[in-house]
């Protein structure tokens, strides 16, 4: 099938590799070139989708870097599709927010060979981006969290963790079972998943018609369509139920705050109006 082509991005487009996660799962990045003279020591950019979304997200923003940029070479660009979005592989697994954080970290150090880089992530994708960043320490040089997820509770309410959860598992203390769906179990959750799929997805052009509707021609039929191809593979359903059952989320004041081993590095926020 001929894949729709977004307009208004760059013509030099990216390669497509596909890594193998862990020795087992399929997991499918963009990469797109240095250019040529780039400064080797430079961090590259590495980028996280949201929830449902996929690699194909950030086309345009690196086409705009690329021109903005003039003449000067750019380090590379990656964007990874996250384990059960996009073309990645969509395993039969519980999906939360610490299984698609793991995958960041592990890219960043084995598909990008521990190479510094800047972190940014959109919506899930910048939580998933500030968790990481505690982990990678000095491997990352910037964060950018873009119109993100996460809580960020008030400095006066926020009381620091009593001990962080790496020292509670070394001395045994584990906490509570997370049980997202005891009452009905998986097959329940699978069901919604696929009922969400049936009646939102075949809708997806009109609704990102909604969302882009400062600027509408974003919302073209190869963007659409990088949704939709996700979502129709076996396995999504359970992946778009997970939306549902995520865990408690670590708040940003704690995978930032670099005196109690967060991130600690300079952070940029951009947020939408409209978002």
């Amino acid at each position: 099938r001929h894949l729709p082509t977004s307009t208004h991005i760059s013509p030099h487009l990216p390669i497509s590799p596909i890594s193998r996660w862990g020795g087992q799962y399929l997991t499918r990045y963009l990469r797109w070139e240095g250019g040529e003279g780039h400064d080797p020591e430079a961090p590259c950019l590495l980028l996280v989708h949201g929830f449902a979304a996929s690699a194909e997200q950030w086309q345009r923003l690196v086409h705009q870097l690329r021109a903005q940029a003039g003449g000067e070479p750019l380090p590379p660009v990656y964007a990874l599709d996250l384990l059960g979005f996009g073309m990645s592989e969509k395993p039969g697994l519980s999906y939360t927010q610490y299984v698609w954080e793991a995958q960041v970290v592990d890219f960043a150090r084995e598909v990008m060979g521990g190479r510094p880089l800047v972190l940014c992530g959109n919506s899930i994708g910048g939580g998933l981006s500030a968790g990481a960043s505690a982990t990678l320490g000095d491997q990352v040089k910037g964060l950018i969290l873009c119109n993100t997820a996460g809580v960020l509770e008030e400095p006066a309410e926020y009381a620091a963790p009593r001990m962080l959860v790496r020292d509670a598992t070394l001395r045994g203390e584990h906490a509570a079972p997370f049980a997202p769906v005891p009452l009905f179990g998986q097959p329940a959750l699978d069901a919604f998943g696929a009922a969400l799929v049936a009646a939102l997805f075949p809708r997806v052009p009109a609704l990102l018609d909604g969302i882009y509707g400062d600027r509408p021609a974003n919302a073209d039929e190869a963007l659409a369509f990088a949704i939709a191809q996700g979502a129709s593979s076996p396995g999504a359903a359970n992946v778009i139920g997970s939306g549902q059952k995520l865990a408690t989320n670590r708040p940003l004041n704690e995978v930032l705050d670099g005196e109690a081993g967060g991130f600690g590095g300079p952070v940029l926020v951009p947020q939408g109006m409209n978002d």
